[in-house]
């Protein structure tokens, strides 16, 4: 499924059952500040998954993604959030795609990457990047991918990690391009290991339409795959601090739930808190909800440091150590 934020409240469109045998078209609701769930708000006019979304003030777009059939779409659909109603086939953004990644300002959406279906013939990655009126092309990414990571402050948007084509296997880039300019992104960091599908997470900042850019310029991301999400390739646990000011990323906790390693999942973000949705372990789909705050993974990554830095003040003392008792 895929996320969009209207003020307090987030919605989740779609998804699929964990043998990708069923998908579903229900459009659910969480409340940021209680956590609360309504399980159906609104339907997409066709079961779909693996689709982006970016939203405004006023609406959120669901874009492409996978039908049944294992078919991909170049379906646009608008979801307007005064009366939670669906505007079937509002657009088209030209070629059927899935796994694309979406990224929102205040006044415009970007659809970024995402490829071919199983059953659309010749496997392709796109490394395009789309504006939401999906006329033209924006810039490229330096390597095209589906299904990777998102994040964004005001002025840029990033994707992290991602698979590209089969020969290329799953990355480790952090891609960073500008919203205003029409131009090529760029490789600004290294996530250490390869992942897709890992659920992205910022602090969702004070614009009045509720975009979901990172004031702070810190994001998270929450769990992966070190290969295709499914049961034959090894999902993390990690829990990815990045920031989006300095260019760099470390790991500062577990994305376990459960005792399970998430896959995939999804998230709504609000200023303080991420709530992680339906979470896709690689041997099952758990209908959980799972809540981490921002500032205690903050936290976390000090911690972290702290740690680093107490084991090298002890390698050091036990150098010391060692070299008076030679001494002596």
């Amino acid at each position: 499924g895929v996320s969009s934020i209207s003020f307090n409240r987030g919605y989740v469109s779609g998804g699929a059952n964990h043998t990708n045998t069923t998908r579903v078209t229900t459009i659910r609701s969480i409340q940021l500040d209680s956590g609360v769930v309504n399980i159906q708000v609104g339907d997409l006019p066709t079961p779909v998954y693996v689709h982006a979304g970016v939203s405004n003030e006023n609406q959120a777009l669901f874009a492409g993604g996978r039908l049944n059939g294992g078919v991909s779409t170049s379906h646009i659909h608008r979801f307007n959030f005064s009366n939670e109603s669906v505007d079937n086939n509002h657009s088209d953004i030209g070629i059927g795609r899935e796994g694309c990644t979406g990224h929102s300002t205040e006044t415009d959406g970007f659809i970024v990457g995402g490829g071919s279906g199983v059953n659309d013939g010749p496997v392709t990655i796109s490394n395009t990047i789309l504006k939401t009126s999906f006329a033209s092309s924006h810039g490229d990414l330096i390597i095209g991918v589906r299904t990777a990571g998102r994040a964004q402050n005001i002025t840029h948007g990033f994707t992290v990690g991602g698979s590209g084509l089969p020969l290329e296997g799953q990355q480790t880039s952090i891609q960073r391009y500008a919203f205003a300019n029409n131009v090529t992104a760029q490789e600004i960091s290294n996530l250490g290991i390869s992942s897709t599908n890992g659920t992205s997470c910022s602090p969702r900042n004070s614009f009045t339409d509720g975009s979901e850019s990172s004031s702070s310029g810190d994001a998270w991301l929450f769990g992966g795959s070190e290969g295709i999400a499914d049961p034959n390739h090894t999902s993390t646990n990690e829990l990815t601090y990045i920031s989006l000011t300095s260019d760099s990323q470390q790991n500062v906790g577990s994305g376990d739930v459960n005792g399970n390693t998430p896959q995939s999942s999804v998230s709504c973000n609000s200023a303080t808190t991420s709530y992680i949705m339906g979470v896709h372990t690689g041997a099952a789909i758990l209908d959980s909800t799972v809540k981490f705050t921002f500032a205690n993974a903050t936290t976390q990554q000090v911690l972290h440091q702290l740690v680093i830095l107490a084991r090298v003040l002890v390698e050091h003392l036990f150098r010391v150590s060692l070299i008076l008792c030679l001494l002596m």
